[in-house]
């Protein structure tokens, strides 16, 4: 009985742990990188990560903000996870902004976020086991990838064309 009962709480803490991975937000790593800064990693940027329903309207608080470079993304979810990143404060499209759908459950790397035709929906195949699936519309603005300045889950737009793989 003794052992019963350590064995119970074990395997309940287990399940309750598995469950909690299986079923984990979604995450954005938004990485900036200086092109004049190189050291041992290869591209020492730093990340900040923004995690699902957190929709931060003032990215200038990132402390790599100021410091020269672009920002790229890795993004972590369940298909069908969005996330649109704006060139304005306060989830303004006003200076440009790319919207980022996941078409699968594998992480998204996006290293260029002005390498898209602008106003339509473009669909990204997968390579291999280095980036999934995804589509994004991207409404440029002069120097969008140097400006990230806040971050929205989900949809939000009325006017726009569906995603591909929704009704």
């Amino acid at each position: 009985m003794r052992f019963l009962i350590p064995t119970g709480l074990v395997m309940a803490l287990w399940v309750v742990s598995v469950s909690a991975t299986a079923s984990s937000p979604a995450e954005l790593h938004l990485w900036k990188q200086d092109p004049y800064f190189h050291g041992p990693c290869g591209h020492c940027a730093d990340f900040y990560a923004i995690r699902t329903h957190d929709n931060p309207a003032d990215l200038t608080l990132f402390e790599l903000y100021n410091q020269s470079g672009y920002y790229y993304i890795d993004l972590n979810g369940p298909a069908g996870t969005t996330v649109t990143l704006y060139g304005q404060r306060k989830h303004s499209p006003d200076r440009g902004f790319l919207i980022v759908r996941k078409n699968d459950d594998a992480p998204i790397a996006v290293a260029d976020l002005e390498s898209f035709p602008p106003n339509r929906w473009v669909e990204v195949a997968a390579e291999n086991s280095s980036s999934g699936a995804y589509s994004v519309w991207y409404q440029p603005y002069g120097g969008f990838k140097n400006s990230v300045e806040s971050v929205r889950w989900g949809q939000w737009w009325t006017e726009l064309p569906p995603a591909p793989g929704k009704p």
